[in-house]
């Protein structure tokens, strides 16, 4: 498997460690950092292959930016480790102490991560079984049309 550590973490968006480059790329959308692999994975599905995707460290103005894509907390400059479930946002351990997270609910990042892929694979698994009566009705009507 490959190495997709970004700052001594894995990149909070890969889903596998697919890329062999590490991270190089982040979504506007989902304020997340990708590697080469969920790139190509996240252009693909119908829910986000609308979003922009930027090279690391490049915002939609094409100014460099910090924080997400630099694995660190822009406010404390620690590792964003942690995952505000409230606000899911990912956060870092002194951002769990702060007032605009109090009373809040939070996952380690790696915790929230695997059980989001769990829930993605399971999402993935339902539409897959879904598709095949669609296809099948989409069949029928164009025969049916053709008749």
């Amino acid at each position: 498997k490959a190495d997709n550590r970004m700052g001594g973490m894995l990149a909070p968006g890969c889903w596998d460690g697919w890329g062999e480059g590490g991270v190089t790329h982040q979504c506007e959308q989902c304020s997340e950092a990708y590697c080469d692999g969920c790139v190509a994975v996240h252009r693909r599905l119908a829910i986000t292959k609308s979003h922009t995707l930027l090279p690391l460290g490049q915002s939609a103005t094409g100014n460099t930016t910090a924080g997400a894509a630099s694995g660190r907390c822009e406010a404390h400059k620690e590792l964003l480790d942690m995952c505000c479930v409230d606000c899911c946002q990912v956060i870092c351990r002194w951002c769990v102490t702060g007032a605009a997270h109090e009373g809040h609910r939070f996952k380690k990042l790696a915790e929230g991560m695997t059980q989001l892929k769990q829930h993605m694979h399971q999402l993935l698994g339902n539409v897959a079984a879904m598709q095949q009566p669609v296809v099948k009705s989409l069949q029928q009507h164009t025969q049916q049309d053709r008749a």
